[in-house]
């Protein structure tokens, strides 16, 4: 582990306080490559810590393929190898935008700084928030396991039901929807704050209604890169398919978890700022000068 925690990982030379500010597209990416090994690094680290939420994902993640999604499009019972394959990609994306616990706690402290263009201290800062925020992150996590069994399979029932009852599932795609984007803002909120659950998902819920293009936007983005492209290497590859997803798998492991991660972060932060840290900050200002009038 000492690729996490060695002594070279110190602040660099950062960016010119006195250079103009660039657009978010570019500063996006100027940040990202900027900070390219540092990414790397903190991709490899949240694999590792993945692993014991990732095999449960994907346990539940198969079950759902095989008892909900399989039956619906055909497929046979049986862990054959396009239902595995099926399976690791929805386990990607799900973990990509729900967050898996801890490790997502300890990897969005990480993100948030980069985001906000302050240093993180890989291995320390991790480990830090991961803890800290234990109890909170695994409860979301239950709760998130949980969410999603009850509404595929209500889905699923719903779905072979005639009459107005059928539409009841159209009601679920919306809620799982804006559940999933809630998402972006929930683990955010839990390592910046010090809030209950309950008003984490409060503030989440209001952040993904209002704040709906964007969400949208990041939403896309991750689909396209979990579940568009590899789904495309699975079915149109031909005979090298297994070798691309193989490609893809170490992209994953390598930096494709923190990119995303990171367009979550960038994209969340400054709403979270303007919304509630600036608003924090001038009523503790307004606090403090009162007193002082006092």
């Amino acid at each position: 582990m000492s690729i996490f925690f060695r002594n070279y990982d110190k602040p660099g030379p950062g960016v010119d306080p006195d250079a103009p500010e660039k657009r978010s597209f570019f500063r996006f990416f100027d940040i990202f490559f900027r900070k390219l090994s540092h990414f790397s690094r903190a991709n490899l680290l949240y694999s590792v810590t993945l692993i014991p939420t990732y095999i449960i994902v994907f346990f539940v993640v198969s079950f759902i393929m095989l008892n909900t999604v399989g039956k619906i499009l055909g497929m046979q019972d049986g862990a054959d190898f396009i239902t595995i394959a099926l399976s690791v990609i929805f386990t990607n994306f799900y973990i990509s935008v729900m967050g898996a616990g801890p490790a997502t706690a300890g990897m969005t402290y990480i993100m948030r700084n980069f985001a906000r263009e302050e240093h993180a201290w890989i291995g320390s800062d991790f480990k830090d928030s991961a803890v800290g925020n234990f109890k909170q992150s695994i409860i979301v996590f239950v709760i998130d396991i949980v969410a999603t069994v009850v509404v595929f399979y209500a889905i699923y029932i719903y779905g072979q039901i005639s009459g107005v009852m059928v539409y009841l599932k159209y009601f679920l795609y919306v809620f799982s929807f804006i559940y999933m984007v809630m998402h972006m803002y929930i683990y955010p909120i839990m390592i910046t704050f010090k809030l209950s659950v309950k008003d984490i998902y409060k503030n989440s819920l209001i952040f993904t209604l209002g704040k709906l293009p964007s969400n949208l936007f990041v939403m896309i983005v991750l689909f396209f890169v979990h579940i568009v492209i590899p789904i495309l290497i699975l079915y149109f590859g031909g005979k090298y398919f297994v070798i691309m997803l193989i490609i893809y798998v170490i992209a994953e492991i390598a930096i494709l978890m923190s990119f995303t991660q990171f367009l979550v972060n960038f994209n969340v932060y400054p709403k979270i700022k303007t919304y509630m840290l600036d608003v924090i900050e001038e009523e503790t200002a307004k606090q403090d000068t009162d007193s002082d009038a006092e």
